[in-house]
């Protein structure tokens, strides 16, 4: 799935980031099962994300996390992944970007906000 996924024009506007139901409920069921918790997954090394079994709960993860910055909370954390995406850009390492990013904010709660904006997610 990509970040913008699926897009329609309603009533004149582009609409982006629209989520298949399926995926939404599949989704839940991986951020219930087997989670990494996001401080841990963000520092993961290529072989650590494509761990034996866990590739595919980590990929979804990544794209939750995403997902959930440039669109959840209207939008309001898309300056957390420019941050972020701009600190590796720089050669930052995967630990100075998510200090840089996500060191000045309370993280836990904008992990807690990203299961929240996927749980009352309408799945129709």
């Amino acid at each position: 799935m990509l970040i913008f996924g699926k897009s329609k024009v309603v009533r004149g506007k582009l609409q982006i980031g629209i989520i298949e139901p399926f995926y939404v409920l599949q989704l839940r069921s991986r951020l219930r099962s087997r989670y990494t918790p996001y401080n841990k997954l963000l520092l993961y090394s290529p072989k650590q994300f494509m761990e034996q079994g866990r590739a595919l709960q980590h990929y979804d993860q990544s794209w939750a996390i995403i997902h959930f910055l440039i669109h959840g909370d209207n939008g309001q954390h898309r300056n957390l992944l420019g941050k972020y995406l701009g600190a590796l850009k720089e050669n930052k390492s995967l630990q100075q970007a998510f200090d840089i990013a996500f060191g000045g904010i309370d993280f836990a709660a904008l992990e807690g906000r990203l299961i929240t904006y996927f749980a009352e997610m309408d799945d129709d």
